[in-house]
């Protein structure tokens, strides 16, 4: 459907980030805490209480949403 990016509204892409928050969050702790398969440099913010990094969780909840807002102001200015 060509014109999938109108239906995302602001409640959607709000959910979406809070869906990629989580996922990417998931994703961090996993791979940090659990399976060890990556750490941090000294200079990287961490979150409290799980001790993941704060800027990909933000990067990966982010992304999402930004490239339909960008999307939908290309298609549909």
């Amino acid at each position: 459907n060509w014109h999938w990016g109108r239906h995302f509204n602001s409640r959607r892409l709000g959910l979406l980030l809070v869906l990629g928050f989580l996922w990417a969050a998931g994703l961090e702790y996993y791979h940090v805490n659990i399976n060890h398969s990556w750490s941090y440099n000294s200079a990287m913010p961490l979150l409290p209480l799980v001790n993941i990094g704060l800027l990909p969780v933000l990067q990966m909840a982010s992304l999402p949403s930004l490239a339909i807002v960008l999307s939908r102001r290309n298609l549909f200015s």
